[in-house]
């Protein structure tokens, strides 16, 4: 890629792009604006607080993708981007994608919930033994609960 320098104006609602040297090639054009876009992403993610980083991202990421499912969109609205999927076969997977994530989360939460029971259940058991000593030792000087 030779030295070059782009310029993006806007007008009236309007870009446009010019170039210092002409020899900018689509391939070259593609590369430079991937670049940027993906540096501004990363300084948007950067910027972030971190407990909201991957919501951040995730939002960018389906930001771009559908600015550049437009862009081919505008440029070739007679291509279909996938035609070997159906209407019904996007909807079937997109329904075993929620299936398997609604899968995980139930799987965390069924995980917690017996975590949880084996806390109270071994702090039952110190109580118990707790309480176990405590007799033990009053047999031992000759009282008894009892």
């Amino acid at each position: 890629m030779e030295d070059n320098k782009i310029t993006f104006e806007i007008k009236n609602n309007k870009v446009h792009v010019t170039y210092e040297r002409p020899t900018l090639t689509l391939a070259d054009f593609l590369q430079v604006i991937s670049t940027g876009i993906l540096q501004a992403m990363n300084s948007i993610v950067a910027a972030a607080p971190v407990d909201q980083r991957t919501q951040v991202k995730e939002e960018l990421y389906d930001m771009y993708n559908a600015a550049a499912s437009n862009t081919l969109h505008y440029f070739a609205p007679e291509i279909e981007m996938r035609p070997h999927l159906t209407t019904q076969a996007i909807l079937e997977a997109e329904n075993n994608i929620i299936n398997r994530q609604y899968e995980k989360i139930a799987n965390r939460k069924q995980r917690r919930a017996m975590a949880k029971k084996e806390a109270s259940y071994l702090k039952s058991l110190k109580g118990g033994k707790q309480h176990e000593e405590k007799s033990n030792d009053q047999s031992a000087n000759g009282r008894s609960d009892r």
